[in-house]
């Protein structure tokens, strides 16, 4: 979300499975790394690189699931940012499967790139 003054809105976690660095969240990353915090398949949710989306998106907002060694590689797209972070799991086909039940529910786009 943008603010007024044109700047990113972003949220802070951190605590639990959140990792203890690089807690900010572009607001619509907070509400992925909620539900992923919320994920019992899920051990760690590590927020990553936060940028302005390449060209136009309108107000698309999507997410991106691949497998990455041990973890979910999540790439949360909206109009205003884009940000990625990685999700460590107990189990990578169940955790991706939860998720993109809770992430369909919240008006999100699921893009589930895992067997790519």
């Amino acid at each position: 979300m943008v603010s007024t003054s044109g700047e990113l809105a972003m949220k802070q976690r951190h605590g639990g499975k959140f990792g203890k660095k690089h807690g900010t969240l572009t607001d619509a990353a907070v509400v992925i790394a909620d539900i992923g915090n919320k994920c019992p398949h899920v051990t760690r949710v590590i927020p990553g690189v936060i940028s302005a989306p390449r060209g136009s998106s309108g107000s698309s907002r999507h997410v991106k699931v691949t497998c990455k060694g041990h973890a979910l590689h999540v790439s949360v797209s909206s109009n205003a940012s884009h940000q990625q972070m990685h999700m460590y799991t107990s189990d990578k086909a169940q955790a991706c499967k939860w998720m993109q039940a809770e992430i369909e529910k919240v008006g999100f786009k699921f893009v589930d790139a895992t067997a790519q």
